[in-house]
């Protein structure tokens, strides 16, 4: 591959970028029929292209349940999109604020704005949502946003690059396939998304510093889940379970841990295997999300075989197969 192609993602987000600043600053701000406009033509990209997007994050994971897409991420964004539009014109209005008595006579009003070129970076695990999402409030504020996807997210990539294009013009929205998080987060941006790990996020606050880039941050952690005793604890299953494995497991806000009572803890541990197997019956169904590579099925792995080394007891909560490599599964563990 030559050099030219290597960094002509590179290239082509300096283009968009320096066009969408330029227009920024040039341009009036955009009116409340402008903003209902461009979140409209959202909306219809989403929905009319509905089939087509399941598709395209099914390839990125290897297997995704299209109910699944569709819950997880279709239905909340054009939610929010229908939302932003009821609710934007009262959002556009100035605002009042108290005045000190120190200033007496003085009037104080917020006049709603907006910043400029938003730059959003987005993880594979709700590459829609989580692209599509912040877009949606930075278009409604009168931004122009460029989207940088997940190396994992590249066939969604791809095709909302050839949807948004159809539907926007470059110097108000696009998606670049293919570029770096370092040639993307380093562009002096009015506001910069960043959805990601707390170790990443560290890089992408220091290099946002340098150009005072104001950055918004949304990170992964752990999720304790606790079952107080006086709960029902086959309720609690239900609940935790499916929190747990929409998505396989692969969500910032999923659960990680369990607190139970250790009188309950065989009821919980009995609820939860019948709930799983009700759910999904083997490795083999399609309803089941793969993980989305084969560093993550290798750490999946390591996790329990280090687990059982250091003398815990790891309960299969499926019948049959522990693990299917060519499908990047493991089965439900506690």
């Amino acid at each position: 591959m030559s050099s030219a192609v290597e960094n002509q993602p590179a290239s082509r987000l300096t283009m968009i970028f320096d066009q969408q600043r330029r227009m920024s600053r040039q341009t009036a701000d955009s009116s409340l029929a402008e903003r209902i406009g461009y979140l409209t033509a959202l909306e219809k990209m989403l929905t009319e292209h509905d089939s087509e997007i399941v598709a395209a994050v099914n390839k990125d994971y290897g297997n995704r349940p299209a109910q699944e897409t569709r819950m997880a991420e279709l239905f909340g964004v054009v939610s929010a999109i229908r939302y932003t539009k009821k609710r934007l014109k009262k959002w556009m209005k100035p605002q009042k604020r108290h005045v000190s008595l120190l200033f007496m006579g003085a009037k104080n009003t917020v006049l709603p704005q907006p910043k400029g070129v938003v730059g959003i970076v987005t993880p594979w695990n709700y590459p829609l949502f989580l692209s599509i999402g912040p877009c949606v409030s930075a278009l409604a504020a009168g931004n122009r946003c460029i989207i940088k996807m997940a190396a994992n997210s590249q066939h969604l990539a791809v095709l909302l690059d050839s949807l948004i294009s159809q539907h926007f013009d470059h110097d108000r929205l696009a998606v670049v396939p293919g570029v770096s998080a370092k040639d993307f987060t380093h562009k002096p941006w009015d506001h910069l998304v960043f959805t990601g790990s707390p170790d990443t996020a560290v890089t992408v606050m220091e290099t946002a510093a340098k150009t005072l880039t104001p950055v918004t941050l949304e990170l992964g952690g752990k999720s304790p889940t606790i079952i107080a005793q006086d709960y029902d604890v086959t309720t609690a299953a239900e609940r935790i379970m499916f929190g747990k494995f929409v998505n396989a497991g692969q969500t910032c806000v999923a659960p990680d841990y369990v607190f139970v009572h250790h009188s309950q803890r065989e009821a919980f541990i009995q609820a939860a295997k019948r709930i799983v197997s009700s759910r999904y019956p083997n490795l083999k169904t399609q309803d089941y999300t793969s993980l989305i590579d084969d560093k993550a099925f290798k750490r999946i792995e390591l996790t329990l075989d280090d687990a059982i080394k250091k003398g815990a007891e790891v309960v299969n909560l499926l019948d049959g197969a522990v693990a299917d490599v060519s499908s990047r599964k493991i089965s439900p563990h506690i």
